[in-house]
């Protein structure tokens, strides 16, 4: 073989090997980057379920403390009345 066509050969081996080195790199960097979006939108559906359930048991909380007002409000009346009536 002539020298010169041996050099092209090679250089032109070397580019496609580098080719596809360059494309076995993109592609594994792209399986990583849907893998890890996919971890993360599981993360964030699981932490909006998860805020879901506080938020509901907000409005538990919050309903169960109105009642336990409504229920020491009627307790003081009722404590209220029964002194006045004793001190007349």
């Amino acid at each position: 073989m002539i020298p010169a066509l041996t050099a092209r050969t090679n250089s032109t081996k070397q580019v496609n090997l580098s080719s596809v080195c360059s494309t076995g790199v993109a592609e594994e960097s792209s399986r990583h980057a849907l893998d890890m979006a996919q971890k993360l939108s599981h993360q964030l559906r699981a932490a909006e379920r998860r805020i879901a359930e506080l938020e509901a048991e907000i409005a538990a909380y919050r309903n169960r403390a109105e009642r336990a007002e409504q229920w020491l409000h009627k307790v003081y009346t009722e404590i209220e009345d029964r002194f006045l009536r004793q001190k007349r």
